[in-house]
């Protein structure tokens, strides 16, 4: 429990009121997906609504079949931390016998003002999927989709049920994770690309050219230099082009653009405001074990 006291105050931060399992949340009106796309303008998640959300109650779920004679309140003392959570089948007895007690409190709120489930569209068993399907819309193997979960990877979010003991996603919210982590990664390389000019990236491919234009110039757009590629005027002792290139390094690699982004990112660090990121496959396999 105190390793994850830290991040609280981040996650009950802002409009969070009100979470369910899986991370949808709702702001006292609306529910939400799961924040998985980064909106670097507005520096937070995009807030993206769940599908026909619909805020259920605890008087929506008490059941005139429920008899809280059949549910018990545990102690503590009881539980066993190590173990796995026990399955309460009788979902409805025990809710029924929080509602007795609830009705005997000083000040309780009403029934139909305690939220206990949310229903929409997007979490019923039709829109679930597992890891194999979940691991192919992301572009990965399962395997490797397994090995980011058992490492605690920051990418992969929740999921939002438990199926014969497997993990269950909603596939609107996998939609999302797939397009975070098309931003993250191809969108980033499709916009820095040069294009099919032997995928070269677009500061590559002009340094490149750059070079090219350069040495064209200078062994063959000049008389005087041409000459020396008769083999008589071959040495090692011409460091011309090594000249040339020790002369550009500002352009290669701009020294004053390189310190403004050591610089932000340090600074960012110092203040928190860098989202971090899991481990490789590579290393998530290794923690694996």
């Amino acid at each position: 429990m105190d390793d994850d006291t830290a991040t609280l105050h981040s996650t009950w931060d802002g409009e969070r009121l009100l979470f369910r399992a899986g991370g949808y949340w709702c702001d006292g009106t609306t529910w939400y997906r799961p924040g998985q796309v980064w909106d670097p303008v507005e520096q937070d998640y995009e807030k993206r609504r769940a599908r026909a959300a619909v805020t259920v109650s605890a008087a929506d779920m008490l059941d005139r079949r429920a008899d809280a004679a059949r549910a018990a309140v545990l102690d503590v003392a009881t539980i066993d931390a190590e173990a796995p959570a026990p399955v309460v089948e009788n979902w409805g007895d025990h809710l029924a016998l929080w509602a007795a007690h609830q009705a005997e409190r000083d000040g309780a709120l009403p029934l139909e003002r305690c939220v206990v489930d949310l229903a929409t569209p997007e979490l019923s068993g039709a829109q679930l999927i597992g890891v194999p399907e979940m691991a192919e819309l992301g572009g990965i193997t399962a395997s490797t989709l397994r090995s980011y979960i058992s490492c605690g990877n920051s990418e992969v979010p929740q999921p939002q049920a438990l199926v014969g003991g497997r993990d269950q996603w909603a596939r609107a919210m996998a939609d999302d994770w797939v397009e975070a982590r098309r931003r993250s990664y191809e969108g980033v390389r499709a916009v820095m690309s040069a294009g099919d000019r032997d995928q070269l990236s677009r500061g590559a491919a002009e340094v490149r050219d750059h070079f090219a234009a350069d040495f064209q110039s200078t062994l063959w757009g000049r008389p005087d230099v041409r000459k020396r590629w008769v083999l008589r005027a071959r040495n090692e002792d011409s460091d011309s082009l090594a000249w040339n290139v020790a002369t550009s390094l500002d352009r290669v690699l701009p020294t004053h653009l390189l310190g403004s982004t050591i610089e932000g990112a340090v600074l960012g660090l110092a203040d928190g405001d860098l989202v971090g990121r899991g481990g490789s496959a590579a290393e998530c396999s290794r923690a694996a074990g």
